[in-house]
C-alpha cells in the first residue's frame, strides 16, 4: 500500500534508508558520516524530504536497489491449505519416483520443481492458480508415463511375424 500522508511517506522513506544501510553493510560511524556529508544531519530523524531524497539517491548510486512488492492480483499470500496441498504434491512426486521417472525423492527436489513451474521460492507462497499448475503438471506427467507403459506392454504382447 502506498503511503497516504506526509508522515506515512516520511516513515516509509526512513525505513527504506535503514534497509539500504543494512544491505550496503554500513556500520554506525560510516552511516553517520554519510548522513552528515550528503544531507548535513546526524540522524535520519532530522532529514527533510529533500534530505531523504538525497540520501536515497546516494544509496542507489552505491548499488542499493529498491525491491517493490508484487503487483496487485499477483501477490502470493500464504494459503491456509498449503500443508494439505503440499502433501498432495509430495504424493504425486513420490509416485513419479516410485515409477522410476524422478531420481531424487526429497523436499529439496520438489522445491526445485515448484520454483521452475511457478517462480515461487517456497510452496507456501504459491497462489491457488500456481498450486493447480503444479498439481496438474505432475498429474499430466504421471499420465504420460502410464500411457507409455501401456503402449510398451501392448507392443510386447503383439507377436512379430
Amino acid at each position: 500500500m502506498k503511503p497516504q500522508t506526509a508522515t506515512q511517506l516520511r516513515d516509509r522513506e526512513i525505513k527504506l534508508i535503514h534497509v539500504a544501510r543494512r544491505e550496503l553493510g554500513l556500520d554506525e560511524e560510516t552511516y553517520r558520516a554519510m548522513l552528515q556529508q550528503v544531507a548535513g544531519v546526524e540522524s535520519s530523524a532530522e532529514l527533510t524530504w529533500q534530505g531523504r531524497k538525497k540520501v536515497l539517491d546516494h544509496f542507489k548510486a552505491k548499488g542499493f536497489k529498491v525491491k517493490s512488492k508484487a503487483a496487485p492480483g499477483k501477490a502470493a499470500k500464504p494459503d491456509p491449505d498449503a500443508d494439505a496441498q503440499y502433501r498432495k504434491i509430495r504424493a504425486l512426486w513420490t509416485e513419479l519416483h516410485d515409477g522410476g521417472v524422478v531420481r531424487v525423492n526429497t523436499d529439496a527436489a520438489v522445491r526445485v520443481y515448484i520454483k521452475r513451474m511457478t517462480g515461487c521460492d517456497d510452496y507456501r507462497f504459491c497462489n491457488g492458480a500456481q498450486v493447480v499448475t503444479v498439481i496438474e503438471g505432475l498429474k499430466k506427467w504421471i499420465g504420460r508415463i502410464d500411457r507409455s507403459a501401456a503402449a510398451a506392454a501392448t507392443a510386447a504382447e503383439v507377436p512379430h511375424g
